[in-house]
């Protein structure tokens, strides 16, 4: 969308191999006086890894320092989707006015049927702004899913518990599984949220091999996300662990083990 309306845009890559953790020294390089949003995502998707308060702090202090005039947006859809007893981590908003939240149902609150989100500032003359543009384009959503909406929210703490309880079982057998197959992969273990990244191994996959592991997963009904389709090398796959039941994850891991065996090759690079 921001392409469509001429907007300049200038992305920074963060990579497998730094974690995917925001460095706010590299951020600078990207920012100028014509800067006007910076938009980031904690836990990020796909590799759910959140961004620091120190470092969120930081940014704004950039921000001030070379484009005071912009706002800092950021995505906090799986903010709440934590495991087991790790606390939520705290929502950006608390750094100041020029910060803008934005998040929905469809994620850590398993509604995206609803198709309900929210963008929340302190900023007056923005929340107007978007207001405005709310009511030029949809208008507002269905009478009968803002009420849903309002009835998860009020179970919403016994909602959020359950998913809890099934994200943190799904990132440890997801752990488990990466040990066991600790010659083919290597992943970034997730901070919170239902994704993270894995990596075929350079010493266990060529580029042929790579190629052949995602057919061989596709065979057996094992459905990954190449890393291709959100800006990384095609070894980094993103795999979903916070859906199926445990049994059904054990399954598709299990399929991925198989496929990691039978197209594993030597001619990779160390």
């Amino acid at each position: 969308m921001l392409t469509a309306v001429g907007t300049n845009i200038q992305a920074l890559k963060l990579p497998f191999d730094k974690g995917y953790r925001l460095d706010p020294y590299d951020l600078r390089t990207t920012l100028s006086p014509q800067t006007r949003l910076v938009s980031l995502a904690s836990p990020q998707n796909p590799s759910g890894v959140e961004i620091s308060p120190a470092a969120l702090r930081e940014t704004l202090q950039l921000m001030q320092d070379i484009c005071p005039g912009a706002y800092l947006l950021v995505d906090e859809t799986y903010r709440e989707a934590s495991y087991a007893d790790d606390p939520a981590a705290a929502t950006a908003l608390a750094l100041g006015s020029k910060v803008v939240s934005v998040a929905s149902l469809s994620k850590c609150h398993g509604a995206p049927g609803l198709r309900i989100g929210w963008a929340i500032t302190g900023d007056a003359a923005l929340r107007h702004q978007l207001v405005v543009g709310k009511f030029n384009t949809i208008v507002s959503c269905p009478r009968v899913d803002e009420a849903l909406a309002i009835r998860l929210f009020e179970c919403r703490a016994a909602i959020l518990a359950d998913r809890r309880v099934l994200l943190d079982a799904g990132v440890q057998r997801t752990a488990a599984w990466v040990r066991a197959n600790a010659d083919y992969v290597e992943w970034v273990r997730p901070d919170a949220g239902a994704l993270c990244c894995v990596r075929l191994k350079y010493t266990a996959f060529d580029d042929v091999g790579v190629d052949r592991f995602y057919e061989a997963a596709a065979a057996r009904s094992a459905r990954v996300a190449k890393g291709s389709w959100f800006g990384e090398e095609a070894r980094v796959f993103r795999l979903g662990f916070g859906l199926l039941s445990m049994a059904e994850l054990g399954n598709a891991l299990g399929a991925l083990t198989d496929a990691l065996k039978e197209t594993a090759t030597t001619g990779g690079r160390t």
